[in-house]
């Protein structure tokens, strides 16, 4: 839809023509009742049919994202009825895309911060009830501040993901971008906010690796790329710090079931990580008072969370070993007896390794340095995640069915070593 004129009568003023995408032209225009500026955009692209049924569902959910309001997602005012079409009334975004920000030669802590942020207003679009179905750098303004907003939600809908060989995969149809797409929408199923996810995970592999996590054509090497790990090989993915591979494994998935619940989990573990890197950072500005105070706390944290070092693993017994073995050998596939008898064995062993890490770190003599001391407690805390990582790993097994079960090595095998968290570096 091109915006010859504004819509309100004289509510607006066009001032400048910013872009057109896939549903259709933005204009910057001045909004005399907001007494900002604003951007403009239509829901539908000229030429796009729409059905009674399909254009009420645009508006519905152009008036929820009307109601959302989050500092990384760029506030929609509200929604005007022009010429037969819907336009959006929007915050305008003074910033570059994601895309051009990253040509600058960021940090790899910039970039997770700025799209663990960005996340975070993907995140609130899906507590929303909202999905955005073209996640991706260029949908994303980082403003001169540095804070990311989130742009250009797929309101448009209807046209199937685009899989002849010859289509552009670096732009965007109704259904997505397929440089970013999850794989069951470029298969045509419907998005949800687990597609967002992978193309959220996309963006993030993308930024730091500098390459995609698998070849796009065909659909089949690009499922099988995903199924079998293989972006997790490149040395651009082995070279960074183990809670980034963490939360990157399990979001590429190529089935959505398998990727995180939500982005809630991930995007905590990526926030902590971020935490216990800038508490290491030299504290130029304290005083030696409060310098000895602050290592003081931190030996007694420590002391305290060491006390009970293998409680997070307590309930990995015998007993449970045991019955892990039964419910494995009743999973209906050929090869359950193979399952039964390998993953719990692999699983001790990953025990044992914790264990035999998480007493290292706690005996450590005490060191009184704040570096000294905050870098302890990072190993601590990079235990105690991969401890709830086992256990959600563990739960999981009791819900195997034959589709899943033949991921089931793979997945015990794609546990975190416990001795990366020796290393407090590797944490971001």
């Amino acid at each position: 839809m091109e915006l010859k004129e504004a819509p309100g009568d004289e509510r607006f003023v066009l001032r400048a023509h910013l872009g057109s995408g896939a549903v259709g032209s933005v204009f910057k225009a001045y909004d005399h009742k907001l007494q900002r500026d604003v951007a403009l955009k239509a829901l539908v692209k000229k030429g796009v049919v729409t059905s009674e049924a399909q254009s009420a569902q645009l508006l519905g959910e152009a008036r929820a994202l009307a109601k959302l309001s989050h500092p990384n997602v760029a506030q929609v005012f509200d929604v005007l009825p022009f010429q037969g079409q819907q336009v959006l009334v929007m915050e305008f975004v003074e910033g570059v895309t994601l895309k051009d920000w990253l040509g600058g030669g960021k940090r790899r802590r910039q970039v997770v911060e700025v799209l663990v942020a960005a996340g975070r207003g993907l995140l609130a679009a899906h507590h929303a009830g909202l999905v955005h179905r073209d996640f991706k750098p260029s949908n994303v303004l980082v403003r001169p501040d540095g804070r990311p907003q989130v742009i250009d939600f797929g309101l448009a809908r209807g046209a199937p993901a685009p899989t002849t060989p010859g289509a552009d995969d670096s732009h965007t149809s109704a259904a997505g971008t397929p440089r970013y797409m999850a794989p069951e929408v470029r298969r045509g199923e419907r998005a949800n906010a687990q597609s967002d996810q992978f193309c959220w995970a996309v963006t993030l592999y993308e930024a730091l690796v500098e390459q995609l996590p698998a070849p796009l054509r065909p659909l089949e090497d690009f499922e099988l790329h995903l199924e079998q790990r293989r972006y997790q090989t490149v040395p651009g993915f082995r070279a960074l710090p183990e809670v980034v591979r963490r939360v990157l494994s399990r979001a590429l998935s190529a089935r959505r079931e398998e990727r995180w619940p939500s982005l809630e989990e991930p995007l905590a573990l990526l926030e902590r990580s971020l935490l216990q890197g800038r508490r290491g950072a030299p504290l130029a500005w304290t005083g030696a008072a409060t310098v000895v105070a602050a290592v003081g706390f931190g030996a007694w944290l420590l002391a305290h969370r060491c006390d009970g070092a293998t409680q997070p693993l307590a309930s990995w017994t015998v007993d449970a070993e045991r019955a892990l073995e039964k419910q494995l050998a009743q999973v209906p596939v050929p090869f359950a007896d193979t399952l039964a008898r390998q993953v719990p064995k692999a699983l001790e062993r990953w025990v044992s390794d914790w264990r035999r890490e998480a007493s290292a770190v706690c005996r450590a003599a005490p060191v009184l340095s704040l570096g000294a001391d905050v870098g302890r407690e990072a190993k601590v805390g990079c235990l105690e995640r991969l401890a709830g990582e086992f256990s959600a790993r563990v739960a999981s097994f009791g819900q195997l069915d034959a589709a899943s079960a033949t991921h089931a090595l793979a997945s015990t095998a794609a546990l975190a070593d416990p001795r990366w968290c020796r290393d407090s570096s590797r944490l971001l």
